[in-house]
């Protein structure tokens, strides 16, 4: 069969045609593998599947004696899991590329055909074997071991798929086939060795489970170390690289150069396995290569990296340097890892394969969005320090004043300028490498000390009363460097540059120092050089702070977490049934139905243990496509609420939580901890979300009996669970509770043009109910159980339908209580009760009932104790009289946690009650006697319309007369107007008529301290007017009421109202919708993009100090020189105070006092220009 022996390139194409399972450089790898083998060699193939193996190793025999022996059942393969007859298109593959002569088929079960090869093949002793059979782990044991007596010393065999996802080849590789061969050669997932000597392999070395080798999960992080710090090293320790590996990178390690094995250690304290290797450290990777007795001179660091990563097969390949984490080197590992992740936070490199990344972690903020948009899944995690650094350096004397350690490279460009400064202006210590790149004339250099790596620098640290950081600019706006931890955990004050959420990561001026220009540094230094008390205690704060919140074993919990949760999603379409999960079968068959037809049983639809199963198939759908950078409508809208809230700390309560997926919406969205809890009603949903979120508080509970105190929470959150409840009324009033600020209700099926609606439908295959609640009423529920709506977003809408899907926000506006849970249910007086605080807000008709009873029930005592007819009573008397009138008293809850503590503030006290509760009513019986003509008489239950005493009219008068440089008989003069503008006051009756307002509101119209806004537009005659914060239109109205009387008078003006609900101002009609333009949009878009001069500004719109904040911020810089400033929220916030001193105004503030009407009254602010009155 001599003759012309064929490259791999003549045939590659022919090879490559054929169906099989080679990966790029396979074929080659095997096609030259067979042509080097001697002239007459043998070839046994295990495993054929459709022939692209055997053609390759055929085609190689071409022009020689060399025979393959192809042995296979045809029947099947593992990826398949079923029975297919590939034999015909196997033998078609052979005769039609004419190797019939070189390729003998052997038919049958590869046991059973290796026992009888003698017999078979007539004894042909075997030059290289190629195990592609099955994967199973004694069937590949059972390949190698029955082939390998027959195999030539000498001779060669490779197994295919060694790689993670077929484990057990993995395991055969490793522990029973790498041992007994030499010169190992690898092609990706291809592992070759040659036979040495002869062996029996003994059926004892078969392992008896192929995954009891690892028990935990296994991460090996790539790391580079600078140059300079690895020169270094070893010229202290000549004769180190000669050491084995293992002691090389301990001796590295002791160093604590950059993260050293920081990482690897956290990750261990979460059960994991971990180790480092440090990439372009050839001395260590070079003995590595010495380990396993190959020639170091022929391996390329890549090579020897992705040798490592096939010897570990770790679950995790984490890269802390993506510099050498090219397209070559992710998808030659690949193969040999479940997860590849990379950390980043310093310039992309160019060479960085991102699209072949499964997940980054970055401290940079502003990189978590870029990344996420390129649809890579990306973490913001903040660097960290090691506590375990303060252990290995001591505690040196601090006899450093002033440092700054750090590099000085292109990077560090401005950086660079601001250290020239400080060199000039202050006796600085430098430390760090670059200083050979300056300028001979640059002030840094006689001040610089030269390089300090690891240990070395960590004690500079220590000595150091301050240390100097500063970002380099590829941090834009955010703080992150590894100097604000090291820095911080050694206990020097640190100075930083100012950045935007440099405050959540410390508390500036308590924990560092913030500067935000080069001469507030030196002043700073220099204040803190006289004051070395005040530094320390900064600095000892900081520490304290860095040693709780910033080191690695808590930043590696975070991470080991999502790593696992990763890993467990690869596989959890196996975990979770195969079942149709098209909306249209999930979500059918709606129904309307009446109220009548919903109960308690109703609720409990959603127990069904069936549930869990499809509707977290759904979510798995969701979720990877937020990885992939895709907006999700649902996350998206809470994601925005929670932003819009803006706490850098909060507790969130999901009420409804399902299988607890929005634990990790909010973990990957929101970049700052947030401590999340779940309750749901389904068993079966909370022993999911348990399995899934190991580390996540979750408890079965109902919602309107939720097992925890008042006001716990910051944030309670409930996604449409009120949709399927009966009692609407006590789940809000159960959640409003609950929540210490704010309740957000995420994705709310709404109508706003009809009443409640009422459905029943399936979903999931389950029968439930489902309720569209009237949107103005939902938001009233809330506001009589004190609470605002203060942002709303909506998600979809169909007007035509009148059905909305929405999210909103509610703010707590008061301590109002629906419920207080007292812990004692004894009514013996003599058992104390087991009270949390010494203060109780009790339910509103316990208060009401109690405050009925006492004067009564203490009149009884008091006639009791005169019927004595003494004048000094023992004490033991008196506690007996005493205990005998309680018996008499119908002693209610609330009752009895009165006397309980009254009683412990002893007798005195009770001897005195009886004065002091005379005095009091006194002051309440007017306020109760308008509360009950309220009740009775009005239909209103927030923004509550009311007159003001003629006294508080005479004081608003007064506080206008400083404002406007008005007389006080002037401003009476124009307050009269109102009284008489009965166009106005018919306007506004007749449209709340019209509007669904009618059921919430009184027609009647009382203006109250709106009067105020119509005095300043009457008098100061403003071109322009912005009132934020709209509502139903009153204060709107009567604004434009006042610039219509200007017109007349020959002035100019507008009303520019802005709100962000969808049903505001509906009383804004003709005329005065010729005078104001209303528009819904969230107020802070629209003051940025608001371009004229503002004369007068009005806030009432969202009431939090940061909304508040932040409308001022924007609109500073766009007031006019004779502008003044309203807010409606002064009496709850000092912004406007503070403003006014910021912007050298005056302030001055009135507060009502409304006639005949319960509530207490609000205030308005106001800041002014008193060198611009009228």
């Amino acid at each position: 069969m001599s003759g012309k022996t064929l490259s791999f390139s003549d045939v590659a194409s022919k090879i490559q045609s054929i169906e099989g399972f080679m990966v790029p450089g396979q074929d080659a790898y095997l096609f030259q593998k067979v042509h080097s083998l001697p002239y007459d060699a043998n070839i046994l193939e295990i495993g054929a599947f459709k022939g692209r193996s055997t053609v390759n190793m055929g085609y190689a025999c071409v022009g020689t004696n060399r025979k393959v022996f192809s042995l296979d059942t045809w029947a099947g393969n593992q990826k398949d899991f079923h029975i297919t007859d590939y034999e015909d298109e196997w033998k078609n593959n052979i005769t039609s590329n004419n190797l019939q002569s070189y390729i003998f088929p052997i038919k049958g079960n590869s046991k059973d055909s290796l026992k009888n090869w003698e017999k078979l093949s007539g004894g042909a002793k075997i030059d290289f074997i190629f195990i592609d059979g099955s994967h199973v782990l004694e069937d590949v044991f059972a390949d190698f071991q029955l082939s390998f007596p027959y195999l030539k010393i000498g001779g060669w065999v490779a197994f295919h798929d060694v790689e993670y996802t077929h484990h057990d080849v993995v395991c055969i590789w490793n522990d029973i086939a790498y041992p007994i061969l030499s010169n190992h050669e690898y092609s990706s997932t291809i592992s070759c060795g040659q036979k040495y000597s002869e062996m029996i392999i003994d059926s004892s070395l078969l392992p008896k489970d192929s995954s009891s080798n690892q028990t935990k999960l296994n991460c090996l992080f790539i790391d580079t170390y600078y140059d300079g710090f690895i020169r270094n090293f070893y010229d202290k320790q000549p004769n180190l690289h000669t050491d084995s590996y293992e002691n090389q990178i301990n001796s590295v390690h002791v160093e604590c150069f950059g993260d050293s094995n920081f990482y690897s250690e956290g990750l261990r304290c979460q059960n994991w396995q971990s180790d480092n290797i440090i990439y372009n450290c050839q001395q260590i990777q070079s003995a590595w290569v010495r380990k396993k007795k190959w020639d170091p001179n022929q391996f390329h660091p890549a090579n020897i990296l992705v040798a490592q990563v096939r010897d570990v097969m770790p679950d995790v390949v984490y890269f802390q340097d993506l510099s050498i984490a090219t397209q070559e080197l992710i998808e030659a590992i690949r193969p040999f890892t479940r997860l590849i992740v990379g950390q980043i936070a310093s310039p992309v490199p160019k060479t960085a394969y991102l699209n072949g990344i499964d997940i980054i972690f970055t401290s940079f903020p502003h990189y978590v969005d870029q990344f996420r948009l390129q649809g890579v899944t990306t973490y913001y995690q903040p660097l960290a320090f090691s506590p375990h650094i303060l252990q290995s350096i001591g505690t040196p004397n601090r006899d450093l004043d002033l440092t700054f350690i750090g590099g000085i490279s292109g990077i560090h460009s401005k950086g660079s300028e601001f250290l020239n400064h400080i060199a000039t202006e202050l006796p600085v210590s430098i430390f760090g490498y670059g200083a050979n790149s300056l300028p001979y004339s640059s002030p840094i250099r006689e001040k610089h000390y030269g390089e300090t790596w690891g240990l070395e620098m960590f004690q500079l640290f220590s000595r150091s009363l301050i240390t100097l950081n500063r970002h380099v600019d590829v941090s834009a706006h955010n703080a992150n460097n590894m100097r604000l931890f090291e820095a911080t955990g050694c206990g020097a004050l640190l100075i930083t540059d100012y950045k935007d959420n440099l405050s959540q990561l410390f508390k500036i001026g308590e924990e560092v120092v913030a500067y935000r220009s080069a001469e507030e540094c030196v002043a700073l230094i220099k204040y803190f050089l006289k004051h070395p008390e005040e530094a320390k205690e900064i600095a000892q704060a900081g520490q304290k702070r860095t040693l709780e919140d910033h080191t690695y074993d808590k930043r590696m919990a975070y991470t080991a977490e999502i790593l696992e949760r990763h890993l467990r999603y690869q596989n959890i379409e196996n975990e979770l049934r195969t079942l149709k999960t098209e909306n249209t079968s999930l979500f059918s068959d709606y129904r309307p139905i009446s109220f009548d037809d919903i109960n308690p049983k109703t609720d409990f639809a959603w127990a069904d243990p069936s549930i869990p199963m499809y509707q977290r198939q759904i979510v798995q759908h969701s979720l990877k496509s937020m990885y992939s950078g895709q907006v999700i409508p649902i996350f998206d809208s809470l994601i925005k609420s929670l932003q819009h809230i803006g706490h850098d700390s909060m507790s969130i309560l999901d009420i409804g939580c399902s299988s607890g997926y929005y634990k990790e919406i909010i973990d990957y969205l929101i970049p700052y901890e947030v401590e999340y809890a779940g309750i749901d009603l389904s068993d079966s949903l909370i022993e999911m979300a348990k399995d899934l979120y190991p580390r996540t508080k979750f408890d079965t509970g109902h919602g309107t009996n939720i097992p925890c105190k008042d006001q716990f929470y910051t944030v309670v959150l409930s996604s449409a669970v009120l949709l399927h409840v009966h009692d609407v009324l006590a789940h809000i009033s159960e959640m409003c509770r609950v929540a210490k600020k704010f309740v957000i209700l995420n994705r709310t099926d709404i109508v706003r043009n009809t009443n409640d609606r009422y459905f029943e439908k399936t979903a999931y295959g389950v029968d439930m109910v489902e309720i569209w609640y009237n949107e103005e009423c939902l938001i009233d529920i809330f506001r009589s159980v004190g609470f605002k709506r203060v942002y709303t977003i909506e998600i979809e809408s169909d007007p035509q339908k009148d059905h909305y899907l929405c999210t909103y926000v509610f703010e707590r506006t008061s301590d109002y209580r629906p419920s207080v849970i007292l812990n004692y249910n004894e009514r013996d007086l003599q058992e104390n009760p087991k009270l949390n605080d010494k203060w109780q807000e009790l339910p509103i008709l316990s208060s009401l009932g109690l405050l009925h009873d006492l004067p009564g029930d203490f009149e009884k005592l008091n006639q009791k104790l005169k019927s004595l007819g003494q004048n000094q009573i023992d004490l033991q008397v008196f506690n007996q009289i005493f205990n005998e009138w309680v018996r008499t008293l119908n002693v209610t809850e609330a009752k009895k946690w009165f006397l309980q503590n009254l009683a412990d503030q002893g007798w005195q006290q009770i001897m005195g009650i009886q004065n002091r509760i005379n005095t009091s009513y006194g002051y309440l019986q007017e306020k109760l006697s308008h509360l009950v003509n309220w009740l009775t008489f009005s239909k209103e239950s927030s923004n509550f319309t009311y007159a003001l005493t003629s006294l508080n009219m005479k004081h608003l008068a007064w506080t206008l007369v400083p404002v406007t440089g008005e007389s006080y008989s002037n401003i009476r003069k124009v307050m009269g107007e109102i009284a008489t503008d009965k166009r106005l006051e018919n306007h506004i009756i007749e449209w709340t008529e019209k509007t669904i307002a009618v059921h919430t509101r009184d027609p009647i119209v009382h203006y109250g301290r709106r009067i105020l806004w119509y005095v300043l537009v009457r008098i100061l005659k403003p071109e322009v007017v912005i009132e934020s914060g709209v509502h139903n239109g009153v204060g709107t109205c009567l604004l434009s009421a006042a610039v219509m009387r200007n017109k007349a008078e020959g002035y100019k003006g507008k009303v520019y109202a802005v709100d962000i609900a969808p049903e505001a101002g509906t009383l804004i009609q003709p005329p005065y919708d010729d005078i104001a333009d209303v528009v819904i949009q969230d107020s802070l878009d629209y003051l940025r993009a608001f371009k004229k001069p503002i004369d007068l500004f009005i806030h009432d719109s969202d009431h939090s100090t940061l909304h508040e904040q932040q409308e001022y911020d924007i609109i500073e810089e766009k007031l006019s020189e004779r502008s003044v400033i309203i807010s409606d929220n002064a009496h709850h916030t000092e912004v406007l105070p503070d403003f006014a001193v910021k912007t050298g105004r005056c302030f001055s503030y009135f507060q009502e006092s409304p006639s005949h009407h319960f509530y207490p009254g609000a205030g308005a602010g106001i800041a002014y220009n008193p060198e611009n009155p009228a």
